[in-house]
């Protein structure tokens, strides 16, 4: 019965461990496809393949590190006017060897990474893309923003995914609770425990 209980807490702490770190991987590749490295130098060209996993509409991005100051990224990016530096990029993406028809788009991100969008188009589940990409002019200094190229769901299905990553999260704590509760449990009623009062009885015995 106490092996029993051992094992319980163990299995309780993976199930918990591999709830925290798994679900934040499971969801990016749910909502986000194709997550490259692109440096964004004039002259760069790049072709990647994705598969969707979603049948949504699916952004393309462009999205950097703050290497730079904020006066300078909001000449690249924005966020308000229209940016005076941003790089030239043509991108075109492709499934079967015919050409998927592109909406342009001029959102932009402002978080741990910033960025833009280039355009977007109506992903389907399970088929094979193939974006590609050329910087025809950037500034010098764009090479020390390490850019990414980025296909991924709208922002308010990501969203949903992080939502469900959290209550994950969550659950993965209670059940590493659980764990160190079952487990300081079985060692309390451990036979080392049972020793380690036995002498203690049997002092009192003796005095009284």
């Amino acid at each position: 019965m106490r092996k029993r209980g051992y094992k319980s807490a163990a299995i309780l702490f993976v199930v918990a461990l591999a709830l925290w770190f798994g679900s934040p991987s499971i969801a990016e590749r749910f909502t986000t496809p194709l997550r490259r490295s692109f440096p964004v130098v004039t002259g760069q060209h790049a072709s990647f393949s994705f598969t969707p996993i979603l049948s949504e509409r699916h952004y393309i991005e462009v999205q950097f590190e703050r290497n730079l100051p904020f006066e300078r990224l909001k000449e690249i990016v924005g966020p308000f006017g229209e940016p005076t530096s941003r790089p030239q990029i043509e991108f075109s993406v492709d499934s079967r060897a015919q050409r998927i028809e592109i909406q342009p788009e001029r959102g932009q991100n402002w978080s741990e990474l910033v960025g833009f969008a280039l355009g977007s188009f109506d992903a389907k589940r399970g088929a094979h893309y193939t974006l590609t990409a050329h910087v025809r002019s950037a500034d010098p200094d764009l090479r020390t923003l390490n850019g990414q190229l980025f296909v991924r769901v709208h922002p308010m299905t990501g969203k949903e995914f992080y939502m469900l990553v959290l209550y994950a999260k969550a659950l993965a704590i209670i059940l590493a609770v659980s764990a160190a509760i079952v487990f300081l449990v079985r060692v309390a009623r451990s036979p080392v425990a049972d020793t380690v009062a036995a002498p203690s009885r049997s002092s009192a015995a003796k005095t009284q």
